[in-house]
Parts: structure tokens; sequence; C-alpha cells
């Protein structure tokens, strides 16, 4: 049976260092991905503290992604690609506009 992922979920909802310098468009966006993140999970962990070592992950990148997200929302695009390469992660190829579209492009490395 999966375990039940409010707790963790409140991991994220009730982490005001997470979305940093987002603005409110970009912040919701960000903790409605890494809930959905949470909660698969959640459903998929073999154990209470599997999950969460993975949540733990999922945050911790969580947190970069909002670093960098903030970059893009400024106009700064070659501060977040940079950010994105000094973490290991692809610059999606299609580039990004806004934000969101960085945070959906990116929202693999919340999946702990």
């Amino acid at each position: 049976r999966s375990m039940d992922p409010q707790a963790l979920i409140e991991l994220v909802t009730e982490d005001e260092g997470l979305t940093g310098d987002l603005d409110e468009e970009g912040a919701s966006f960000l903790v409605r991905e890494l809930s959905d993140a949470v909660r698969k999970i959640a459903a998929s962990s073999a154990s209470e503290e599997q999950a969460e070592a993975r949540v733990a992950t999922a945050r911790k990148n969580g947190r970069a992604l909002a670093r960098m997200a903030a970059k893009v929302q400024d106009g700064d695009l070659d501060a977040a690609r940079q950010m994105a390469g000094a973490q290991g992660w692809a610059w999606p190829a299609a580039g990004v506009k806004t934000a969101s579209e960085l945070i959906s492009a990116l929202r693999d490395k919340l999946a702990g």
C-alpha cells in the first residue's frame, strides 16, 4: 500500500524558502509541480524512509530550479543557463521565455 503523501506535501507547501524570488505565478507553478512530484514519490516508494529521502532530493532540486527560474523571470537567461550547467542539468533545447516554462521543461528534476 502506498503511503499518505499529505505530510510530505506539507513540507513543500510550508517551505517558505522554496520559492525564493519567484513572482506569484512562478511560485504557484513550482509548488504545484513539486506537490505533484511528491504524490508520485509517495505512491512509488518502497518505504517511508525511501520516500522521505526522495522528497528531500526533490525539494533541494526545487530550490535550485526556483533560483534558475527567478533569473529567467528577471531576464537573465545567461545566469540561469550557467546555474543549470553547475547542477549538471541540460538547458531545454527549445529555450525558455518564462519561469513557468523553465519549471515545466525541467520538472523531471523534481522526481527525487
